[in-house]
């Protein structure tokens, strides 16, 4: 099972990759550190919208873990 990982779609950086670093998508990695690395295939999700898988880059320039979502993985939650 992948690690899921929250992650908000408005706060990219400018290689389009998702930026984790709410203090709920840090959270969230913390509690998964034994399973984190660079490459490392996790669960993105929104609450009540969807979820995809991503792949896991640290970004070093500014200390902090990014995703790069894999979007033909994509499933969206029915309300």
């Amino acid at each position: 099972m992948l690690p899921k990982i929250y992650g908000d779609f408005n706060n990219k950086d400018e290689l389009h990759r998702v930026r984790l670093n709410l203090p709920r998508s840090k959270n969230e990695i913390q509690n998964s550190k034994d399973k984190i690395a660079a490459g490392t295939h996790v669960l993105l999700y929104m609450e009540g919208e969807f979820e995809v898988e991503a792949v896991l880059d640290f970004d070093s320039k500014y200390d902090l873990w990014v995703a790069s979502p894999i979007y033909s993985t994509i499933v969206y939650y029915e309300n």
